[in-house]
């Protein structure tokens, strides 16, 4: 319970002096939230008897990641009661597994192809991102070339089996070079994956599952719109930056009072948007018309090229620093 002294403690250092049987008891009746998960999407061209894409995936640098696959990591290094409990608790979920490392591996053959090798060993000390496939976010960065996968076989797919909800973070970086993400959009580039429906629907295609695809949405001063300035605002001269906790909350209100989708990270909460929650946010038309067209997209080709386009669900997650 907080303090009405002081603020509330960070940590809670009687459980090492509690007996196995009830620090067993305290990890069963944890309530683990949905997490989200950062990593790197980096693709190549390979050519194994034809031009092959080469898809990796890579954690963030662990000094910057806030994946909440290293939070429940850290649990290992508390006791072996709280690592065991939390082990189970992950493992009793069925869509639950090891997304990083890989347990695929590559066999000797030309062309190569993965192989299941099966439950690995994991060195003491080693980080391995536990996944709930199920309920929580994978949040990729893009790296390299985005081609769909029915037009260039992907090398190593298999690692994306399960996979049904991905993000990526909303970006709009309007600049006059061209985007390394070369877009296909009538050999028009776009600066950002975000701008181009026909990129998303190309980085849809490497997650056979995907089910829900969301675009997060960092609130800064840059990107909000401040309410109509009062007498009392003018004369204090209000920065905007003095908005975002206010619109934070509202938003938490929402999710929680609709019953909106809130995922957690070790900096951030992760609450769902929708378009009529997101007036004051001067993004918020870029944002619904990528969804938009992407939506379009798969109206216009469903009856022609049903394999071309996936048919979503499309949401908006919202953060900030508060």
């Amino acid at each position: 319970m907080p303090s009405a002294t002081g603020p509330t403690p960070t940590t809670f250092n009687s459980y090492r002096r509690f007996p196995p049987e009830l620090k067993l008891n305290l990890w069963e009746q944890l309530s683990m939230p949905r997490g989200v998960h950062h990593f790197d999407f980096e693709t190549a061209i390979r050519s194994y008897n034809g031009l092959t894409q080469n898809v990796t995936i890579r954690p963030k640098n662990k000094a910057q990641d806030t994946s909440a696959w290293r939070v429940r990591n850290r649990a290992k290094w508390i006791d072996e009661y709280s690592w065991y409990a939390l082990s189970k608790n992950l493992e009793a979920k069925p869509k639950t597994r090891q997304f990083w490392p890989p347990v695929y591996k590559t066999s000797t053959e030309n062309p190569p192809r993965m192989i299941d090798a099966g439950p690995q060993k994991i060195e003491e000390g080693t980080d391995v991102a536990i996944v709930d496939l199920e309920n929580d976010l994978v949040c990729f960065t893009t790296k390299g070339m985005v081609l769909h996968n029915h037009f260039m076989h992907m090398f190593r797919w298999q690692e994306f089996h399960g996979v049904k909800r991905v993000a990526l973070d909303f970006r709009v970086v309007r600049t006059s070079r061209p985007h390394r993400n070369l877009c296909p959009c009538h050999g028009r580039p776009h600066t950002c994956i975000s701008d181009c429906p026909e990129m998303l629907n190309c980085f849809f295609s490497y997650f056979k599952d995907l089910k829900e695809f969301y675009f997060v949405v960092k609130l800064t001063c840059a990107i909000i719109a401040a309410p109509k300035p009062t007498p009392e605002t003018k004369a204090k001269k209000v920065s905007k930056k003095t908005y975002i906790p206010r619109y934070m909350a509202q938003f938490r209100e929402i999710a929680h009072r609709e019953g909106l989708e809130i995922f957690e990270d070790s900096k951030y909460t992760y609450y769902e948007v929708r378009r009529q929650d997101t007036k004051k946010i001067l993004l918020r038309d870029d944002v619904w018309q990528s969804i938009d067209r992407v939506q379009k997209l798969y109206k216009d080709r469903i009856k022609n090229r049903p394999h071309l386009v996936k048919a979503l669900t499309f949401k908006v997650l919202v953060i900030a620093d508060i």
